[in-house]
């Protein structure tokens, strides 16, 4: 089973604290990691799921819409099953909010062949070289 519960700002700023060091583009700063959910229209979750009665996995999440797509614009967890977790809530919140697709950047290759099967495409490139 799995649940997802709003939850305060703040709260996914402690938990995503550190993530710009794993920003693709090399521009995400940790101060603009302090404010990832504070955009408006943008939703902060915390995502759990069970096995039984015990904690499987658990997760917190930034998702907000912008033209049709549900961008889950930040998402940090532990446990097993999260990442399949984490795309089931944001397919509902999509539906939910009227969102035909779901989009999201990576630096994980691991991600990218694991969700896949669920529908995801690499829609593009990130470049970067060294000035000469």
């Amino acid at each position: 089973m799995i649940e997802a519960h709003a939850i305060p700002q703040h709260r996914v700023a402690q938990a995503l604290a550190g993530l710009a060091s794993l920003d693709p583009r090399g521009i995400l700063t940790d101060e603009g990691v302090a404010s990832i959910g504070k955009g408006e229209g943008q939703q902060c979750l915390r995502v759990v799921r069970w096995d039984g009665y015990s904690v499987a996995g658990k997760a917190v999440m930034v998702i907000g819409a912008e033209n049709g797509v549900a961008w889950v614009d930040a998402a940090a967890g532990e446990g097993a099953g999260m990442s399949e977790a984490i795309h089931q809530v944001a397919s509902a919140w999509a539906r939910q909010h009227g969102c035909k697709e779901i989009g999201f950047l990576t630096a994980r290759r691991g991600l990218v062949a694991k969700l896949k099967p669920a529908g995801y495409a690499v829609t593009g490139w990130v470049m970067k070289a060294k000035v000469q």
